[in-house]
């Protein structure tokens, strides 16, 4: 009776091997990912974010033009942000960004970052992301629909998620880059600079 015990508790251990997925590692690019840059870049950047982040407002309107010319048009990296949604204002922003076509995903983020100081701090925001929103040809009906949408908001959470219990990211904006690197906010960008220049030396 033992015996048998142990093969069938061995058989389910192994069919329980077997039936997870094949890639567990939450920095591996995802299908929900948008990604900038060449698939075959050596140096991977992942950042978490917040639509509502004055300090990610401030990389992206300050500091990541820079990367994409020097490291992501040039091969070098390969660049994805995620959404870390601190508020239901920074969630509502992600719900729009993720509700159009990929290629337009990062000129709504850039949209709503650089107008970030005049909606988060309005006594009708909605009524301001709209503005933003019409301006990149969103009606305010497709706008309503985005907000919302059940699987745009449970595909943020789970980025949240993965980001706060797996990677145990407790700021914006949060940077994996390549193999082993973490930053914590950027100041500006020769600092951020070297330090993917590290990753790109980790990688040869």
């Amino acid at each position: 009776m033992i015996k048998h015990t142990l093969k069938l508790a061995s058989l389910l251990a192994f069919m329980v091997l077997f039936a997870m997925p094949a890639f567990a590692n939450p920095l591996a690019i995802q299908e929900t990912d948008v990604a900038l840059g060449s698939e075959n870049a050596p140096v991977t950047i992942i950042e978490y974010a917040s639509m509502s982040c004055p300090h990610c407002a401030h990389f992206h309107l300050g500091i990541f033009e820079n990367v994409k010319k020097d490291f992501i048009d040039t091969g070098k990296v390969r660049f994805v942000m995620r959404d870390l949604a601190w508020d239901p204002l920074a969630m509502a922003v992600a719900k729009v960004t993720r509700c159009v076509e990929k290629d337009q995903f990062y000129n709504y983020v850039s949209a709503f970052f650089s107008t970030q100081a005049t909606w988060a701090k309005s006594t009708d925001p909605v009524a301001e992301l709209k503005k933003v929103a019409r301006l990149g040809g969103m009606s305010d009906e497709a706008f309503n629909q985005c907000l919302a949408r059940t699987d745009t908001h449970e595909q943020i959470f789970e980025m949240k998620r993965v980001a706060m219990e797996e990677l145990k990211v407790n700021s914006t904006p949060t940077f994996f880059i390549g193999e082993g690197g973490v930053v914590h906010g950027v100041t500006d960008y020769p600092s951020f600079k070297k330090e993917i220049e590290k990753a790109l030396s980790r990688a040869k």
